[in-house]
């Protein structure tokens, strides 16, 4: 799971610098590929520990579940560009417009959800307040952008509220 999950940043990295040429496209690519890396590296760190220290990837109820609660969230929040890791998500719309579309509709929101429902953490009112709150940041932060691309990457955040 672990390789096809680093495979989808580094398809992410090309697909997004397809117009490599421009100066502004070749770091927003860096910068989505930075924050996915960053996802990429909690979740290899839950892998590590989880397979070290207890060999099972489940999640159990010990000294260990805080701490791997918050690798798992981290990597489902840095790949679904959830906050506080959304940055990468307006960067990515400098790809082009099928890209950005693929990117959003296929990849972002298929990979942080299937982890999600792999490995249940949180199912209470903090968390349902949480996607309140996403939902809510995603609508407002719309209102700001004059950009296409980046009011459609908005709304595609607020949905996300909406599936977790």
């Amino acid at each position: 799971m672990f390789l096809f999950w680093e495979l989808m940043g580094v398809c992410w990295f090309f697909l997004i610098s397809s117009f490599f040429y421009r100066t502004k496209t070749r770091f927003a690519s860096f910068i989505a590929f930075f924050w996915n890396l960053s996802g990429d590296f909690a979740l290899l760190l839950y892998i590590l520990i989880s397979l070290i220290i207890f060999s099972t990837l489940t999640l159990s109820y010990n000294y260990y579940f805080i701490i791997s609660c918050f690798l798992l969230l981290i990597a489902i929040f840095a790949k679904s560009a959830v906050y506080p890791f959304q940055t990468w998500l307006y960067y990515a719309m400098e790809g082009p417009t099928p890209v950005s579309a693929f990117l959003h509709a296929a990849w972002m929101i298929t990979a942080g959800v299937y982890l999600f429902f792999i490995f249940p953490i949180f199912l209470d009112t903090f968390y349902l307040l949480f996607c309140v709150f996403w939902i809510l940041y995603f609508s407002f932060n719309a209102i700001f952008y004059f950009d296409l691309k980046k009011i459609i990457a908005a709304s595609t955040g607020s949905q996300m509220g909406y599936i977790f």
